[in-house]
C-alpha cells in the first residue's frame, strides 16, 4: 500500500486506532481478509439544504439528507485497498 493513498485515519469506531503499516501485508493476503470479521459501519443522516432550479430557472433551497457511514480502520484498509485494485481494472477495461 502506498503512504500517499493510504493515510491513518483518527475517527472514532469500535476498534483502536491502527496505522496502516502495520497491516499492509495482512491486508494484502486475501486468505486473512476471507476470515477477517468486519465491523458494522457507524452511521448517522446529514441533513442540509441544497441550492437548485426549478424549470423556470428560478433558484430554491429544497432540503436533501444524506446518509454518512464510517467503517472500522482496518476494514477501511481493506476496502481502499481492494476498490483501488478493482478501480484500476475497471479503468484498462
Amino acid at each position: 500500500m502506498s503512504k500517499e493513498i493510504y493515510k491513518d485515519k483518527y475517527y472514532t469506531h469500535f476498534d483502536v486506532k491502527k496505522k496502516h503499516i502495520d497491516y499492509e501485508r495482512k491486508v494484502e493476503n486475501i486468505d486473512w481478509v476471507g476470515k477477517h470479521g468486519f465491523y458494522p459501519f457507524i452511521h448517522f443522516s446529514m441533513k442540509f439544504d441544497k441550492y437548485t432550479n426549478d424549470s423556470e430557472g428560478n433558484k430554491y433551497l429544497k432540503p436533501k439528507e444524506r446518509d454518512i457511514y464510517y467503517s472500522a480502520h482496518i476494514d477501511r484498509y481493506i476496502y481502499e485497498f481492494y476498490g483501488n485494485r478493482l478501480n484500476n481494472r475497471y479503468n484498462v477495461y
